[in-house]
Formats: structure tokens, C-alpha cells, sequence
């Protein structure tokens, strides 16, 4: 499949399709695909996070530890599904890196795009 024809079925998918409280409600696109056709299963890409996890040492702890990355991400990141395999992995990936730099403050939950910080003297330093 060509990206352009991968790009224009995802793009007539979202203009096809809008989730609303629970339900689908498909728009007249004239060629749009049929409800149920063109859902995601969740636990089709729960083995990127499992991967991702088994080869992750998690020296450092973060707000939601690796046991937990599958259910945050999959209720909280969109699916996506590509020819590309690279690209497929590498979007799970990223999503998988960024959870781990999400905190909490006494207000809410935000992200820190900042270097973590040692706890220690005896662990490597991660910024020059």
C-alpha cells in the first residue's frame, strides 16, 4: 500500500467517523468506510509496550512505572496502525518514552521535558 493511499484512507476514516459519548456516528463521506471496519483493537499493539518494558531497566521511577504503561497508553494515546512497520514501532515507542517524563504536582499532572535528576552521586549523569 502506497503512504498516500495509507494517508487517505486514515484522513476519510477521520472524516468519516467521530466518537461520540461511547458510540460512532458516521458522516456521509462518499467513501467512507462502514462502521465496524475500521476500528483498532487495543491489544493489537500491547506488544510494542511489552517489548518496549522486557528490555527497560527503569533505573529511575517515574509517576507511571512501566507495569502500568499499556493502560495509561491505551486510554490515552491514539491507535495507530501502518503499513510501515518502523514507523508503527517507532510511534509506540515515542508515546512510551513520553509517559515516562509525566509527573504530578500538588495541582495536576504534567509533563517535565527537563533532564531527570540523580539521585545520587553514585548514578551516572545524564546531561554534560
Amino acid at each position: 500500500m502506497k503512504t498516500t493511499t495509507c494517508l487517505h484512507l486514515l484522513l476519510t476514516s477521520l472524516l468519516a467517523c467521530t466518537a461520540h459519548a461511547g458510540s460512532l456516528e458516521v458522516a456521509t463521506a462518499p467513501d467512507a468506510p462502514k462502521p465496524g471496519c475500521s476500528v483498532l483493537r487495543e491489544e493489537a499493539f500491547r506488544h510494542y509496550v511489552e517489548d518496549f518494558n522486557k528490555y527497560d531497566t527503569e533505573l529511575y521511577k517515574c509517576h507511571i512505572p512501566n507495569v502500568e504503561a499499556w493502560e495509561f497508553l491505551k486510554d490515552n494515546i491514539s491507535l495507530l496502525e501502518c503499513p510501515d512497520e518502523d514507523i508503527q514501532r517507532t510511534y509506540y515507542f515515542r508515546w512510551w518514552t513520553f509517559r515516562k517524563h509525566i509527573n504530578t504536582t500538588a495541582r495536576a499532572r504534567v509533563c517535565m521535558c527537563s533532564p531527570m535528576e540523580r539521585k545520587s552521586p553514585s548514578q551516572p549523569r545524564l546531561s554534560a
